[in-house]
């Protein structure tokens, strides 16, 4: 199961994920009674009504919506499970997408599983389906609906009714703010660094898989299935241990270990974050591998006559591919939880000032050509910038990574990665995207050496 409900309340229905629901799951819902967790609806609903329901489940404790269930006006439990037609099941669910995406500020999160018919146990016929919606308790309350009401559960109410007290609307309000609290103490966090490391940059990078934690996403792996994945190819580590929160894995073969190495911290709620020491170069110490030879020639030639001194040079091309390596490094611990996505990405770059960058392309030596090289100004820098939810880069659902031998499915999906969140980096330096293109339309990501 990817989430296990723990210590629910009574009227909680299900004790697994909603994706996970089997048709025979449906029987439960006969002893659970409609109220402050659970709504049935026999027909479908207006976007009006749609978007009432599902933002007071999101305003209070959270709970599931049921559409094809018939309640019984007796004891208020699941009663005829009759359905709708399965024909119209996609219309219904792209009316439950526009009225929350419509209708409500913010839009509220929610998942769903569509169960057919027949189903022996409830009764459902063949050609009728039953729609299963999941709302998590919103983390950025209130919801409000389009018609400047905020709604709520009570009790046995089967409709939601609108929040008239102030107080209660502080409670919401308070509950966003904690909300947005954590996610940011989570983002800005960044290690401790020795003297010795104070002016070294360094790129912290954040992928998150429920940023607010409360999809119940868990990594159920021990340490060894841990360390099998962070040892794989492409980018290995060779020291993995426990930690509070999940695992740490480190490269320190040919390292100080004293120091903040490349470090992979990976929490059971499917979060990574990576700190990377970026390599500083001078001219002569410019790496000599490159697409076009001509290009670290021309480069080296421009910094020289740039006056700049002394010199600290980023190599960009490294990190964008590091960035790939990473994605789906992260893509494939998450799937070991039966996540896909999407991914919350945010990076910090630390101690950037009066640094060069370089990216090994004949655009960006065009570029230079053209307009001299770019000098960053910063010391510190996170992109995006800001801590909410909305300032984030996503990353889309995809299947997770079988394994890390370099697949067509690996090189695919880490160039739509870097290419996401390239187009944010490259901007902090001066740069676009265009100019890191290798073979002319996309980023092309070759091995982590």
């Amino acid at each position: 199961s990817k989430c296990n409900h723990m210590a629910q309340p009574r009227d909680y229905p299900f004790d697994t994920h909603v994706v996970d629901l089997a048709p025979e799951d449906l029987e439960a819902l006969t002893r659970v009674h409609e109220g402050w967790y659970v709504e049935y609806k026999e027909q479908p609903i207006g976007r009006n009504d749609i978007a009432k329901s599902l933002s007071a489940f999101a305003n209070q404790f959270g709970g599931w919506f049921f559409l094809g269930i018939a309640e019984d006006r007796d004891d208020h439990t699941a009663g005829k499970f009759s359905g709708i037609p399965t024909s119209t099941v996609e219309a219904e669910l792209e009316t439950i997408r526009n009225a929350t995406k419509d209708l409500l500020r913010p839009s509220v999160f929610y998942e769903h599983k569509v169960i057919d018919g027949p189903v022996s146990a409830v009764g459902l016929p063949a050609d009728r389906s039953v729609v299963v919606i999941h709302i998590p308790q919103g983390p950025d309350t209130p919801y409000v609906h389009n018609n400047g009401r905020v709604y709520r559960r009570i009790a046995d109410s089967s409709d939601p009714i609108h929040i008239t007290d102030r107080a209660e609307l502080d409670v919401l309000s308070q509950r966003r703010e904690a909300s947005l609290q954590r996610l940011a103490d989570r983002v800005q966090r960044s290690p401790k660094l020795s003297v010795e490391e104070e002016n070294r940059p360094y790129l912290q990078l954040h992928m998150l898989s429920d940023p607010y934690e409360i999809l119940g996403h868990r990594y159920r792996g021990d340490l060894q299935s841990f360390a099998d994945i962070m040892k794989g190819s492409g980018l290995p580590f060779d020291n993995v241990f426990n930690s509070h929160e999940g695992f740490v894995a480190r490269q320190i073969i040919d390292n100080d270990a004293n120091l903040r190495l490349l470090t992979w911290e990976f929490s059971r709620h499917c979060h990574t974050w990576v700190t990377l020491p970026i390599n500083v170069h001078d001219v002569l110490s410019l790496p000599d591998e490159s697409v076009d030879a001509a290009t670290i020639e021309e480069f080296a030639l421009a910094v020289i006559n740039s006056g700049i001194d002394p010199v600290r040079i980023l190599d960009l091309t490294k990190l964008l591919r590091f960035v790939g390596a990473a994605s789906i490094r992260h893509r494939r611990l998450a799937g070991e939880a039966g996540v896909r996505g999407p991914f919350y990405v945010k990076c910090r770059l630390e101690n950037l000032w009066r640094t060069i960058p370089y990216v090994d392309t004949p655009n960006f030596i065009n570029h230079i050509n053209r307009f001299g090289l770019p000098l960053i100004q910063d010391t510190s820098i996170t992109i995006p910038l800001g801590s909410t939810l909305d300032s984030f880069i996503v990353l889309d659902e995809h299947d997770p990574p079988k394994g890390e031998d370099g697949t067509t499915q690996n090189t695919s999906v880490a160039a739509f990665d870097i290419g996401d969140i390239a187009a944010r980096i490259l901007p902090v330096f001066g740069l676009s995207l265009d100019l890191a293109l290798f073979d002319g339309n996309r980023l092309t990501p070759r091995p982590t050496p």
